[in-house]
């Protein structure tokens, strides 16, 4: 009889383990899901100013607005490669950023801000010209097949780290 309560407890004791480390992990991953959920809500934030500007903004100034509006693509980009963009926010970011760029391609003010920013010749413009290289690409995404492998975490590839990542 002794026995069958040692069994028991040992029983109940790792399950009762088993359990909360269970837990502690849905946990670590909520928090990861949040912290990217609050790190994407300070970029949403950033485009409607961005995109408040252009509506409330004259000709004159349209100019210096695709130009920022150009960069905070890039700064999209360059965080997807990081792994800081969750999957479902990247699906929509980037289907919106090429809509937009192919929307104001005929736009003369668009064109002189992408001939500013193109002249850079900066690692920003290696984001903008892989993004539209492949815009007819619906797959595109830099985590996946990073602009500078170097940099991008790997490990990321992997759906369970990916879980893990709150991506």
């Amino acid at each position: 009889m002794k026995m069958d309560i040692a069994v028991f407890a040992t029983v109940f004791t790792s399950m009762t383990a088993l359990f909360t480390a269970f837990i502690a992990l849905l946990q670590f991953r909520t928090s990861k899901v949040q912290e990217n959920r609050s790190f994407e809500s300070i970029y949403l934030n950033r485009l409607w100013s961005i995109l408040d500007s252009l509506k409330d903004s004259d000709d004159s100034q349209h100019k210096n607005i695709y130009y920022e509006y150009i960069m905070f693509c890039c700064d999209q980009i360059e965080l997807r490669e990081l792994s800081r963009i969750t999957d479902n926010t990247w699906k929509f970011w980037s289907r919106d950023m090429r809509e937009f760029i192919l929307e104001k391609e005929s736009d003369k003010d668009f064109q002189d801000a992408l001939d500013n920013f193109s002249n850079t010749k900066t690692q920003k413009y290696k984001y903008y010209t892989n993004m539209m290289d492949k815009s007819n690409d619906r797959k595109f995404d830099p985590l996946l097949s990073p602009i500078r492998p170097e940099i991008a975490n790997k490990r990321h590839k992997y759906i369970i780290f990916r879980w893990f990542s709150g991506l």
